[in-house]
């Protein structure tokens, strides 16, 4: 059994993520485009681009191999659950090159979901976040990231 694994962990880590359409829809299914807030000078809250896919305790070696080809972190939701059975991991993606990466990606391989109008919506918070330094104030945004109304 632990050969099968190891075996399994090198097969993800030898593919290349970043050439296969694969993950756009993985992306489509399981990927979250939003924000996170961040404390700034003067006590002001800053806006930050964020995404995030969050998978069960087993796939964690699949969120490793995305890691370490696209960047980012993969974190262990220890307190969290999965479907409230499963502990879980994220992979996460924060910094400006990591998703400067992402951003190039999904041009190259577009969502085709619903989630392509999250994304777009996101885009726009990216775009702003790229001309407007390391983050954009809380009061320069004032909807949030979420797809339009069908």
């Amino acid at each position: 059994m632990a050969q099968e694994w190891r075996a399994f962990r090198h097969r993800l880590a030898m593919h290349d993520y970043r050439n296969d359409p694969w993950l756009s829809g993985f992306i489509d299914g399981e990927g979250c485009f939003t924000r996170c807030t961040a404390p700034g000078a003067g006590g002001r809250s800053y806006y930050r681009p964020r995404f995030s896919l969050a998978l069960r305790w087993d796939d964690k070696p699949l969120l490793e191999s995305l890691r370490d080809q696209l960047g980012g972190s993969v974190n262990d939701s220890r307190n969290a659950m999965v479907g409230k059975r499963q502990r879980g991991f994220a992979w996460m993606l924060a910094g400006r090159d990591d998703l400067a990466g992402l951003v190039a990606y999904l041009e190259r391989f577009p969502l085709r979901s619903r989630k392509a109008a999250q994304y777009e919506a996101w885009l726009e918070m990216w775009a702003d976040y790229l001309a407007g330094g390391p983050a954009i104030p809380c009061e320069a945004r004032g909807r949030p990231i979420s797809a339009p109304a069908a």
